[in-house]
């Protein structure tokens, strides 16, 4: 089945959902915590469901994924969207305006494995889209976009998000952090992940790393860095301490050398 038809429509979804998280930005919304350094706000419902609906709309029988509300749909359908409704909720809440409504779409092969076809990331604060899918190279706003040719790691910017107080991974994430201090030029941590990786396909920033990243965080962007000529590693083993196992990271870069950086050498610092 040719999705590609979808994707106008879908870049129209994106944007109109933006535009009422950019309002309810404006108005104030209420705060819900989820957990310990998580948060998100009324309006994440709100705008999740202005999505649901008009996606049941634009691709009924798929299904839908949205970071707020779970799955909803068609459970045994080829096409699941992952939804972030407001990427960067504590940005949103504390009257940051550096946010933004992704979608992606991902589609199941005969052998159960799931390929991403399409990401769009709406920033209503820049009135910005960046939209990716399998048959078309990234855009912002219409135009074609590259990621940088940044090749030295001292010359480079490096986005990151930081796990959750109560993760698990927290002492690992330090400890390949505090190497990458030592490797790039500067780091930047914004709170909309999504952004990030947008920025990496379109060459404000160099690379990215996270760590225990949900596929509605990274799923859009991810593409949207392939497609504009980046590297992607979304499952590596970083090995932080001797003797214990390593821990899966997801590493975006502008080529190779600067991910060869992020994964670390082979004296105990990789897998």
């Amino acid at each position: 089945m040719n999705v590609e038809h979808w994707l106008p429509d879908i870049c129209e979804l994106a944007t109109q959902a933006s535009q009422l998280a950019l309002q309810r930005f404006r108005e104030g919304s209420r705060h819900i915590e989820k957990g310990p350094g998580d948060w998100a706000s009324e309006a994440d419902l709100e705008v999740e469901e202005l999505i649901r609906r008009g996606l049941h709309h634009i691709a009924p029988g798929t299904l839908v994924h949205g970071e707020e509300t779970g799955p909803v749909g068609a459970s045994a359908s080829r096409f699941i969207w992952h939804v972030d409704p407001i990427d960067g909720s504590a940005n949103f809440l504390r009257g940051i305006p550096h946010f933004a409504t992704v979608l992606s779409l991902s589609g199941i092969d005969e052998a159960g494995q799931e390929h991403i076809l399409m990401g769009v990331t709406s920033d209503p604060c820049r009135r910005e889209l960046f939209v990716a899918s399998a048959a078309q190279a990234t855009t912002l706003n219409g135009a074609d976009v590259r990621v940088s040719n940044v090749s030295q790691g001292l010359k480079a910017l490096l986005a990151v998000v930081t796990p959750k107080p109560n993760s698990a991974h927290v002492d690992h994430f330090e400890a390949w952090f505090s190497r990458q201090l030592r490797s790039f030029g500067g780091v930047r941590r914004s709170g909309a992940m999504a952004l990030d990786l947008a920025w990496v396909a379109c060459g404000r920033l160099d690379a990215f790393g996270g760590i225990d990243l949900a596929p509605w965080d990274i799923r859009a962007g991810l593409l949207q860095v392939m497609q504009s000529g980046g590297v992607v590693e979304s499952n590596t083993p970083i090995r932080s301490f001797p003797n214990q196992p390593p821990t899966q990271m997801c590493l975006v870069a502008n080529s190779d050398s600067l991910i060869k950086l992020l994964i670390g050498d082979n004296n105990g610092q990789s897998n």
